[in-house]
């Protein structure tokens, strides 16, 4: 369902997603997609972490796109939570 957005329930990306507003801008892709972008209520407000969650979303689908589900994934390392 579009508006939607499913996550590992941290409170501070939970914070930056509700600050954040979305802006309809005046273009369109090749394909007639309205454009947007994310914008703050009030300058005080953060929206971080709802910025890095679309990035890694549409870097997501282009890596889906150009075929990286075939790949064999790379080891990976731990991971830690600076935060």
């Amino acid at each position: 369902r579009s508006g939607e957005v499913h996550h590992c329930d941290d409170a501070r990306l939970t914070l930056h997603l509700r600050n954040a507003l979305r802006r309809d801008l005046n273009t369109r892709t090749d394909d007639g997609h309205r454009l947007w972008t994310l914008r703050k209520e009030t300058e005080d407000r953060k929206i971080d972490a709802a910025m890095a969650l679309v990035l890694a979303w549409e870097a997501r689908n282009d890596a889906i796109a150009t075929g990286a589900t075939n790949a064999k994934p790379a080891k990976s390392k731990a991971l830690h939570r600076y935060f």
